[in-house]
């Protein structure tokens, strides 16, 4: 059936690779299909499969999501965000995420969830939230992102869910913007974030995939949650600029979101445990461009 779809991978003998089926075009999903051709065969349902063709990447039209996912062991991937329409790739899917055996559904959140309206007078004073902890929507992104999981909860009980925190990579990291002159990420105070680097992502997506029986939740975040007042001093000094912004004098903000399953699935070693790290690779990666 693979081999009949135009655009998709159409598989060898023997090929061990994990199917993905990924939901919309995502800046995760062409990472993964790119940097993670060795494990993971990608195939990207879009509403415009011609535009990831052009890029080297397997694509199909929704119609035909429910013979893409069909492959044994295939992994339903979906980071649609939630200012789509809810679930839009449900339909075509039908219940293949539901039945015994069928395919694994991952659904790509968002730690805006979690409650951050906090303020402290020192960075310590910041609370700490986990998998654990209540959500809170105080905003209309993070109510989006809540009826959106309860959405994919209700279609198919069985799924799992990834909490992500900022997700940042080679063109998509706020070390790359200070260094080309784009200090428009530096007007939020001094703000507590977490992140985690889409290599990690990655990796922890075809982790939790394979995992047996696995968490239910996961907040993919990295090991070091920092200030921005930390970050933007650190960038600073590698980058030889001057950000502007209210970060120096600013009351800490937010919250710290870790998790309490990222590193077990990930083998004991972040790739990127924090953002120095991450932002290196980010400016190593991209110097040429």
């Amino acid at each position: 059936m693979e081999a009949s779809l135009a655009g998709a991978p159409a598989g060898r003998p023997g090929d061990r690779r994990a199917r993905v089926v990924c939901l919309g075009a995502s800046f995760t999903g062409r990472y993964l299909a790119r940097e993670f051709a060795s494990e993971a065969s990608v195939v990207f349902l879009t509403r415009d499969p011609a535009r990831l063709r052009s890029q080297g990447l397997a694509a199909l039209d929704p119609r035909d999501a429910e013979a893409a996912a069909a492959a044994p062991g295939a992994l339903i991937l979906d980071t649609v965000p939630a200012a789509d329409p809810a679930l839009p790739y449900r339909p075509a899917l039908g219940d293949l995420a539901g039945r015994p055996g069928g395919a694994r559904y991952l659904h790509l959140s968002s730690t805006s969830v979690y409650p951050s309206r906090f303020c402290a007078e020192t960075e310590d004073g910041l609370p700490t939230l986990d998998e654990r902890s209540a959500t809170g929507s105080e905003s209309a992104r993070a109510e989006g992102r809540l009826l959106l999981e309860r959405a994919v909860l209700a279609a198919y009980p069985e799924a799992r869910i990834l909490r992500c925190g900022g997700i940042y990579g080679p063109g998509r990291c706020v070390a790359t913007r200070f260094r080309d002159g784009d200090f428009s990420r530096a007007g939020a105070g001094n703000r507590m974030v977490s992140r985690i680097h889409v290599h990690d992502l990655c990796r922890l997506v075809l982790a939790l995939g394979r995992a047996e029986p696995g968490p239910a939740l996961v907040n993919a975040v990295d090991e070091g949650p920092s200030s921005n007042r930390e970050t933007f001093s650190h960038l600073e000094g590698v980058l030889g600029v001057t950000v502007p912004g209210r970060w120096r004098t600013a009351a800490p903000a937010g919250r710290r979101v870790v998790s309490g399953h990222a590193r077990a699935l990930l083998g004991g070693r972040y790739a990127f445990p924090t953002y120095r790290e991450g932002f290196a690779d980010c400016l190593e990666r991209t110097a040429a461009r």
